[in-house]
């Protein structure tokens, strides 16, 4: 997960993805945005600042099945939204994983 402070407006320069950033990163190294992956779309904003999408998680191979932002932290406070997700557990174990035994 990356705490970038960079939104996608600062990334980009006339020229297009400036090199370096967040999202260079991103295509550089095939990289891929779970959001974009599990939703089609980048969240409005990562932080309690509307239209501040911020942060980022960028995975390698592994299927993200849902992502969300979670809501202010309280009584700690942050500027930042948590950011969690479910992943493909057979997909990031390469389908070699055994069920853990629940005794109930």
């Amino acid at each position: 997960m990356i705490d970038a402070n960079q939104t996608p407006k600062e990334y980009y320069s006339g020229f297009g993805v400036k090199r370096y950033s967040i999202e260079w990163l991103h295509l550089e190294r095939g990289l891929d945005d779970p959001f974009v992956q599990a939703r089609q779309t980048r969240p409005n904003s990562t932080t309690l600042t509307p239209n501040r999408d911020i942060d980022y998680v960028l995975t390698y191979g592994i299927k993200v099945l849902n992502i969300s932002t979670l809501g202010p932290n309280y009584p700690c406070t942050s500027d930042h939204l948590g950011i969690i997700f479910d992943v493909d557990i057979a997909s990031y174990f390469a389908s070699s994983y055994s069920d853990i035994p629940v005794n109930l």
